[in-house]
C-alpha cells in the first residue's frame, strides 16, 4: 500500500468515527485531567494547531495523520478541517500552497466543500494550485470536484457554511472570482503556468473572457504578458462567450499597446488576435482605454471613449494591423470616432505615411468626401499639424486631385496653406509653395490671406520660423489684403529697445576684437622687415616677403578686414542717437560688414602661417586645405544670412529654395513643443470657455497680444478672444503666464 492510499484510507476511518462524547465519570483523575487539557488546546482558537501546519509544510505525512488520531478522541475531524490560518487558509489551501500531494488529493476527496472556501484575500484552493507551477495540484482538485458532483446528481452538495453566505452561483470552483476579481485562470496567466492554463482551460473554455476588477479578461492578460503558448491555448475560445462591454481591454486592446510600447515580442506572440479574434463587433469601439503606462502621443487617441480600432492602430502606425482589419470590414475605415476623425485622418495628424498610403490606395477612399467636421481634408489636417512627409506623399499621389486639395477650403475659409502658415512650419509651406496649381490669392472668412496670418503673429524681433514662414510666402507673390495691411498698421507694438542695445553691443564688442588684431598684424608682418644691413636702400624697412602672393593675399585680407571692423564700429554709433529704426538699420548694416571682417581676417591668418611654414611643403599645403574648406564654410554661411530670401525673381527664387532647405532644420519646425501638444490634447470648447470665464480675460489677452485691442473693435471681446485662442500656440504661451 503506498503513502497515497493509506493517507485517504486513515483520514476515511477518521471520518467514519462518531463524534467523541463526553468523558465518562468513572476515568481516573490523571485522565480526566488530559482528556480536558488537549481539549482545552484544541479549543483555544479556531485556528489549525502549529503541529498540523507543521506536519503540511514538511511533507510529513506519518506525522499528519499521528495527530489527527491522537486528537480524534476529543475532537472529531470534521471539525479540525473547519480550522483555518490567520490568513484564513483551510487545510486543503495549505496543502496547494506546499504543493502536498498526498495531504491535498484526500483532504478534497473527503471534504469536497473545501474546494470552494475562501481565504481573506478570497482565493480558493484552485487559485493557491494556479499559482504554481505544478499543474498537477490542479488536476486533483478539479478530479474531485467531479467525483463529487457526479456522485451527488449531478448537484453540487454545499457546506453549512457556504449555504449560509448565499454564494449560491459561485459553485463552479474555476469561475469563483477572488477579491481582485481573478478567477483560477488570471492567476495561471498571470504566473505563466502554461500547463495550468491548459487543465482550466479545457474545464471551462469561456472562462478566458471573464473580466476582473481591472476589466480585463485570462486572454488579454495573457497578450499584455506576450505568452505565445497561452494565446494560442486561450484563443480557441468561443467568441460568443465573451462577456459584452470589454471597458477598453479586448484582447486587441493589448495587442494595440505592445505594439505602441515597441514591445516587439508580445506584440509578435499576439499576432494571432489581429487576424484570428476581429469580428466586426471589435471594431465599433474601444471604450475606456488600458489603465497603466502608456505615451503622450498615443494618450489622446486611446482616450476617446468612443475611438475605433482601426483608428488605434493607424495612431500607432501599424500598417499590417490596418491592412487586415480594413481587408476584414472595410466600413469601419469610413468610421468617425468621439472628435470626428477618420483613420485617416488620426494617420496624417501623427504623421504615418505608410499608413495614409495604405488607406488612400484602398477602392473606397474619395479624398474629397473625407473630411473632419471642421470641412478639412487630409492635407488640412498633415499641414496643420506639420507633417511634412505626408504632405510630400499626398501632394505626389497620383490618384488624389492635389489641385482640388490644395485649395479647397475648410469650414473656417481656410486652405492647407492658411494653417500651415497659422501653425508657422516653413518646411510644409515650401512644399506647398513648389505647386504649380495652388492659389495664393484665396482668402479665409475674416478677410485674411496666408501671408497676412503670418505677418499678424510676427514678433518683434522676429523668430527663424517667422522669417522663414513670410519669406516663403512672399516669393511665391502670397498678397496682403488690405484688411490685413489695416490690423498690422493698428498694432502699434513697442519697440524692442534693449534687443537693439543688447544687439549693437555685442557687435561692436566683435568689430573693436577683429579691428584691434587686424591693426597690430599690420605692423608684425610675417617674415619682418629689411633692416639697416640690407645694401639697397629702396627696401629698408619694407617687409622681406613682399614679392610673395601669399603676402599680398594677407595684407589685402588685412587691410579689408581693419577697415570693414572700423566701419562697423563707426556705423554703430548711428545707434546711439535714439532713433529705434535707425539704430535697427545700423546694426544690420554693421553686422554685413563685421561678418565680411570675420572672413577676411580667416584668410589672412591662412596667407600668413603659410608663408611662416613655407620650408615644410606638406604642413604648408596641410594649412591651405583646412584654410579653404573652413572658408567656403564661411562664405555659404555668409550667403545664408545675407542673401534676399523671399525675392520673386526666378533665379533668385531657386537659390531662395535651396537657401530654405538648408535653414529649415534648424528653426524648430520638428521639434515636439510641449505646449503645442498641451493645446491640441486640451478640449477647444473647454479651453475656450475656461479663458472666457476667466474675470479679466480681456486684460490678460491685452497685455499678450498687441493686437488684441483691434480684433475687440472689429469682432468685440468675446470673438476676439475666441479668435487668437482658436489655435495659435502663443495664446496658450502668454496665457499660461499670465494664470
Amino acid at each position: 500500500m503506498d503513502l497515497l492510499e493509506m493517507t485517504n484510507n486513515k483520514i476515511h476511518n477518521l471520518k467514519a468515527l462518531p463524534i467523541p462524547p463526553p468523558p465518562s465519570p468513572s476515568l481516573s483523575l490523571s485522565e480526566s485531567h488530559q482528556y480536558y487539557t488537549h481539549l482545552k488546546q484544541l479549543e483555544a482558537s479556531n485556528l489549525i494547531p502549529f503541529p498540523l501546519f507543521t506536519s503540511i509544510k514538511l511533507h510529513n505525512t506519518s506525522f499528519f495523520l499521528s495527530f489527527l488520531s491522537f486528537h480524534s478522541r476529543t475532537v472529531h475531524i470534521s471539525e479540525l478541517m473547519k480550522r483555518v490560518t490567520r490568513a484564513g487558509n483551510t487545510v486543503l489551501h495549505l496543502a496547494a500552497i506546499f504543493e502536498n500531494l498526498h495531504i491535498l488529493e484526500p483532504i478534497a476527496e473527503h471534504f469536497p466543500h473545501l474546494i470552494t472556501e475562501k481565504n481573506i484575500k478570497g482565493d480558493t484552493v484552485l487559485h493557491v494550485a494556479a499559482r504554481s507551477h505544478d499543474a498537477e495540484l490542479i488536476r486533483i482538485v478539479l478530479k474531485c470536484y467531479d467525483r463529487h458532483f457526479a456522485s451527488n446528481n449531478n448537484e453540487w452538495v454545499m457546506s453549512e457554511e457556504e449555504e449560509g453566505s448565499g454564494e449560491i452561483a459561485a459553485v463552479l470552483p474555476w469561475r469563483i472570482k477572488n477579491k481582485h476579481g481573478n478567477t483560477a485562470l488570471h492567476e495561471a496567466v498571470m504566473a505563466c503556468n502554461v500547463e495550468g492554463v491548459e487543465v482550466l482551460f479545457e474545464a471551462d473554455e469561456s472562462v478566458a473572457h471573464c473580466m476582473n476588477m481591472e476589466g480585463k479578461s485570462a486572454l488579454y492578460l495573457s497578450v499584455e504578458r506576450g505568452n505565445y503558448k497561452i494565446i494560442s491555448t486561450l484563443i480557441q475560445a468561443p467568441l460568443g462567450d465573451r462577456e459584452t462591454m470589454h471597458q477598453g481591454t479586448s484582447p486587441l486592446h493589448a495587442a494595440i499597446f505592445a505594439r505602441g510600447f515597441g514591445e516587439r515580442t508580445k506584440y509578435s506572440a499576439s499576432q494571432p488576435l489581429v487576424k484570428g479574434w476581429l469580428t466586426n463587433e471589435d471594431t465599433v469601439s474601444l471604450g475606456r482605454s488600458v489603465p497603466g503606462r502608456r505615451t503622450n502621443t498615443d494618450k489622446e487617441i486611446l482616450e476617446e471613449p468612443k475611438s475605433k480600432i482601426i483608428s488605434t492602430h493607424a495612431a500607432m502606425g501599424d500598417v499590417e494591423d490596418v491592412r487586415i482589419i480594413a481587408n476584414a470590414n472595410p466600413a469601419s475605415a469610413l468610421e468617425w470616432n468621439e472628435k470626428g476623425y477618420l483613420p485617416i485622418h488620426v494617420a496624417c495628424r501623427k504623421g504615418h505615411v505608410s499608413v495614409v498610403k495604405l488607406l488612400v490606395q484602398q477602392p473606397w477612399f474619395d479624398p474629397m468626401e473625407s473630411l473632419n467636421p471642421k470641412g478639412q481634408n487630409i492635407l488640412h489636417i498633415a499641414a496643420k499639424r506639420g507633417k511634412d512627409r505626408v504632405v510630400k506623399y499626398v501632394l505626389r499621389e497620383k490618384k488624389l486631385e492635389v489641385g482640388s486639395l490644395l485649395n479647397q477650403k475648410d469650414k473656417n475659409g481656410n486652405t492647407p496653406l492658411h494653417l500651415a502658415s497659422k501653425y508657422l512650419f516653413p518646411k510644409v509651406l515650401l512644399l506647398l509653395a513648389q505647386q504649380k496649381s495652388l492659389d495664393v490669392n484665396l482668402l479665409n472668412n475674416d478677410g485674411m490671406t496666408a501671408r497676412d496670418i503670418v505677418m499678424l503673429i510676427r514678433k518683434s524681433p522676429p523668430t527663424i520660423r517667422e522669417l522663414l514662414s513670410y519669406a516663403i510666402l512672399n516669393s511665391i507673390g502670397a498678397p496682403l489684403s488690405h484688411k490685413g495691411r489695416k490690423l498690422r498698421r493698428s498694432q502699434h507694438k513697442t519697440p524692442q529697445v534693449k534687443w537693439i542695445k543688447d544687439r549693437v553691443s555685442t557687435i561692436l564688442l566683435v568689430a573693436i576684437l577683429v579691428a584691434t588684431v587686424t591693426f597690430a598684424a599690420g605692423f608684425t608682418m610675417p617674415g619682418g622687415f629689411h633692416d639697416s644691413d640690407n645694401k639697397d636702400i629702396k627696401k629698408l624697412g619694407t617687409a622681406t616677403l613682399l614679392n610673395r602672393r601669399m603676402f599680398q593675399l594677407f595684407t589685402i585680407c588685412d587691410v579689408v578686414a581693419m577697415y570693414s571692423s572700423t566701419m562697423g564700429s563707426f556705423i554703430l554709433l548711428w545707434a546711439q542717437l535714439g532713433d529705434f529704426h535707425l539704430a535697427f538699420s545700423a546694426t544690420y548694416v554693421a553686422l554685413y560688414l563685421v561678418g565680411l571682417a570675420l572672413v577676411t581676417m580667416s584668410v589672412a591668418f591662412m596667407a600668413a602661417l603659410h608663408l611662416v611654414v613655407g620650408g615644410l611643403s606638406w604642413l604648408a599645403y596641410i594649412v591651405t586645405i583646412v584654410g579653404i574648406i573652413f572658408l567656403v564654410m564661411f562664405l555659404v554661411l555668409y550667403i545664408v544670412l545675407t542673401f534676399p530670401l523671399g525675392t520673386r525673381c526666378f533665379l533668385l527664387r531657386h537659390i531662395s529654395n535651396f537657401i530654405f532647405r538648408i535653414i529649415i532644420p534648424f528653426s524648430g519646425s520638428y521639434s515636439k513643443f510641449k505646449v503645442k501638444a498641451l493645446k491640441e490634447d486640451k478640449d477647444k470648447d473647454a479651453w475656450r470657455k475656461e479663458i472666457l470665464s476667466h474675470p479679466d480675460a480681456a486684460g490678460l489677452y491685452n497685455k499678450s497680444f498687441p493686437h488684441f485691442k483691434e480684433l475687440d473693435k472689429v469682432y468685440g471681446k468675446d470673438r476676439a478672444i475666441s479668435e487668437i485662442a482658436e489655435d495659435p500656440v502663443e495664446s496658450v504661451e502668454a496665457m499660461e503666464k499670465q494664470f
